[in-house]
């Protein structure tokens, strides 16, 4: 038995270094408390910072608000971005948050968890060498969604004290931006949309014996329509994005099923009028999860999230 466990261990660890996988590489402080039961993990720079502190990207995964973890940096399609920042001195932040279960909606407690998040990393800023005012975010689809909400709100239940934490920038990747265009095109809805949905998401809809809709937020849209215009309202990031001027990358397939190549434009169109600066990368070909990504589209996508995490950092 002993033998066989270190037979996988050493074949986890092979992969895992094969693989490029953030946590092989560093020092990593794994499952860190930041409240209740939720953990995040810590990747620290694998070089030497010639700043005294540590500029920070926190990264929210996705799976729908009702699958995923923290530990999908590692076998992603950002984990390269994540390596060669931690390269360039930057701290590397991945959180769980509240996911759909028992039947019980994540909203409003995965955008909590998120400005809980944060508010953790800014009270333990001295123990992990942290610089708070270099701070950004990145999510995606979900996680995207959790991160652009979060960091636009005005909402006291889940913004963020721009004057105690200062978000520096966005990068959004896939995210839905409008809630209830989701539903509408029957996206987050009924029979088609379930046909394709991921295994871990299947399995939590047959456990919970719900319609994903009705599981994400909190009620049968069906029976109740009128409360989607609510929901959305409280939850879309277009809805909340009134007057903070924080930069925005949006990264986005124009073959994406999930959520929409509109999503993106809806979010762009609305940093435009607002004249918040943003930048916006289309990955032609690419359906959700980056699927049908090309080698050449990767680098693109690397270079693009490093260039504009290195672009709004302060030089302090």
């Amino acid at each position: 038995m002993i033998l066989a466990l270190g037979i996988i261990f050493s074949a986890y660890k092979i992969w895992y270094l094969s693989s490029h996988a953030p946590i092989a590489l560093g020092t990593v402080y794994r499952d860190v408390v930041y409240k209740d039961s939720l953990t995040l993990d810590i990747y620290t720079p694998t070089k030497k910072n010639k700043k005294k502190k540590s500029p920070t990207l926190v990264y929210f995964h996705g799976g729908a608000w009702m699958a995923g973890s923290k530990e999908t940096i590692n076998f992603d399609r950002v984990r390269e971005a994540a390596n060669k920042l931690r390269d360039l001195g930057y701290t590397v932040v991945s959180v769980n948050y509240s996911l759909a279960n028992n039947n019980t909606s994540p909203f409003p407690s995965c955008l909590i968890d998120a400005r809980d998040a944060l508010e953790f990393l800014e009270q333990n800023k001295e123990k992990y060498n942290l610089d708070i005012q270099n701070l950004g975010v990145i999510g995606e689809s979900a996680g995207g969604q959790i991160a652009l909400s979060m960091a636009y709100a005005t909402q006291k239940e889940f913004s963020i004290d721009p004057k105690k934490i200062p978000i520096r920038y966005i990068i959004e990747i896939y995210a839905p931006t409008d809630l209830k265009l989701l539903y509408k095109e029957n996206i987050i809805t009924r029979a088609e949309a379930s046909k394709s949905l991921p295994e871990p998401i299947k399995e939590t809809l047959a456990k919970e014996k719900r319609e994903l809709d009705s599981l994400l937020m909190g009620f049968d849209p069906v029976v109740y329509p009128n409360k989607v215009d609510t929901f959305s309202m409280n939850y879309s990031p277009i809805e909340l994005l009134k007057d903070k001027k924080i930069p925005t990358l949006i990264i986005h397939g124009d073959k994406d099923r999930i959520a929409p190549i509109k999503h993106a434009y809806l979010l762009k169109n609305k940093l435009d009028s607002l004249e918040i600066e943003s930048s916006f990368k289309i990955f032609k070909g690419v359906d959700h999860a980056f699927a049908g990504i090309t080698e050449s589209q990767k680098k693109v996508l690397i270079s693009n999230i490093v260039w504009f995490c290195q672009k709004y950092t302060q030089d302090r």
